[in-house]
């Protein structure tokens, strides 16, 4: 067991015996060492490291031996280097060499070269590896089209997986837990427009039922199909994202609501989204967009994303309501950005770059200050490090005038459709301060400005009457609106 050790001032493995409630430390952790992991047997292999800017990797061959550094690379230079396994002298990892997207490659530890690749995808980066019960072989792939798919490297997995699938036609399944022998099994079924539903599954006996459902209320209702597309940006990138059309009579289009993701690092998928059946279920459109920085893609399309808060990334979305409009499937001219977390600041930084464009604003738990997030004293150095990467260096004066000129905040005289702000007062993610400071300026400039703070709530609105509570207010401000 892994334990942050006061000793050691880092995280130290301990020997644990549940029965009597000992623990016995295995050794000091002089490296380090944030994570360590340990083979079937027990023997703790090797262990992850952050320094400033450095991660490094440290490698032992037995319980008898010091660790010895096995890899060693800077934030964000070079190509990534995630271990997940290792076999003798060999290790697997998951890593963007050669191809700049992620995947298995068998790794030389001697050497320190790599062997073999051993599983990639064309299109899209590998998400994770599949290990055994013991999370010590690895025995398969996991990666994201539009739903996650599984690759299996044994025909034990791949006939168990094809035929859960089989069991279930018309659903995206993935098998969560099971059995050593693999008859007993765990199934999580979900598409588009049905929420998660989990069953049990005895392949021995010819037997299964349901366990329990996600969204119980939901089963058996009617809801709305997810389409995926993609289309080329203004400078010829390749974009991709999920258009959902309510029904409708006639010749009366629906109106749209825009929803980008919040990471940025993260994307959309094809799977049943809450909100975006919601939307849906009131009528409007929505457009998912995969701008440039999402990750799952590969490399390249992260990277062209970094330091592109309020700009490319954001254009991104842009073009994608451009592409939309000449499809002439929705009604374009009544839109609604609604975003949260960095989606709300793309919400927020619409309003104000293109004022005309839509009828209403809405950000949840949104970032409206990038130079008060950045600059933020509380930050860890590794986060400090990841921000001035990904969004810009406070310290820089070039990049200190693109983070004020970037934040909505600054921009509150330049905005027109009226904005509804929604922030739990608990968020550890993004600061409350962020919507408080944001609308006490939008109500200085005389905005149509509507703020709801969340008592206790999270950054993800985790609590059931929190999230009714939210729903009830977007829909009351569409309603309004749009």
């Amino acid at each position: 067991m892994q334990i942050y050790d006061d000793r050691d001032e880092a995280f130290a493995v301990f020997k644990v015996d549940i029965y009597k409630n000992k623990f016995k430390k295995q050794f000091s952790n002089t490296y380090e060492v944030n994570s360590w992991f340990a083979d079937r047997d027990g023997q703790v292999k090797f262990g992850i490291g952050y320094d400033e800017d450095v991660i490094t990797t440290w490698y032992r061959e037995s319980n008898d031996d010091h660790f010895r550094k096995m890899h060693t690379q800077k934030f964000f230079e070079g190509e990534t280097f995630a271990p997940i396994s290792v076999d003798g002298d060999k290790a697997y990892v998951l890593t963007d060499h050669e191809l700049r997207r992620a995947a298995i490659w068998k790794y030389d530890i001697p050497s320190a070269q790599y062997e073999e690749l051993v599983y990639a995808v064309d299109g899209y980066s590998v998400d994770d590896a599949i290990l055994d019960k013991d999370r010590s072989t690895v025995i398969g792939a996991k990666y994201t089209e539009h739903y996650q798919k599984r690759h299996y490297f044994n025909d034990d997995g791949a006939n168990v997986y094809q035929k859960v699938a089989n069991a279930f036609p018309g659903f995206q399944t993935n098998i969560v837990s099971r059995s050593s022998d693999w008859n007993r099994l765990i199934v999580l079924t979900i598409r588009d427009n049905a929420p998660i539903t989990y069953y049990w599954l005895d392949l021995s006996k010819g037997a299964g039922g349901a366990w329990f459902a996600q969204y119980p209320e939901l089963q058996g209702v009617a809801l709305n199909s997810v389409m995926p597309f993609d289309f080329e940006a203004r400078d010829g990138m390749k974009i991709s994202g999920y258009l959902t059309v309510p029904s409708y009579e006639g010749d009366k289009k629906p109106p749209l609501i825009i929803f980008p993701h919040g990471g940025p690092q993260a994307r959309d998928t094809q799977y049943f989204d809450p909100f975006v059946q919601f939307f849906a279920s009131r009528g409007y459109a929505v457009l998912q967009v995969n701008f440039r920085g999402s990750e799952g893609f590969n490399s390249n399309f992260e990277v062209a994303g970094y330091r592109e808060w309020g700009g490319k990334m954001q254009e991104d979305v842009y073009d994608a309501i451009d592409w939309l409009e000449g499809l002439s499937m929705v009604d374009t001219s009544r839109a609604c950005m609604v975003g949260a977390s960095y989606g709300g600041y793309v919400a927020l930084t619409a309003a104000y770059q293109q004022p005309e464009r839509y009828k209403c604003i809405v950000s949840i738990a949104g970032v409206s200050d990038i130079y008060a997030m950045v600059g933020e004293n509380k930050l860890f150095e590794s986060s400090k490090i990841t921000y001035r990467k990904l969004v810009g260096d406070p310290t820089n004066d070039e990049d200190r005038k693109m983070l004020i000129r970037n934040s909505p905040v600054n921009h509150v005289d330049s905005m027109k459709a009226p904005l509804l702000l929604i922030h739990g007062d608990h968020d550890t993610q993004v600061r409350v301060a962020h919507s408080r400071e944001f609308y006490r300026r939008a109500r200085k400039a005389n905005l149509d400005v509507e703020y709801i703070e969340i008592p206790d709530g999270t950054h993800y609105m985790d609590n059931q009457d929190n999230r009714i509570m939210v729903f009830e207010a977007i829909d009351k401000f569409l309603k309004t609106h749009l």
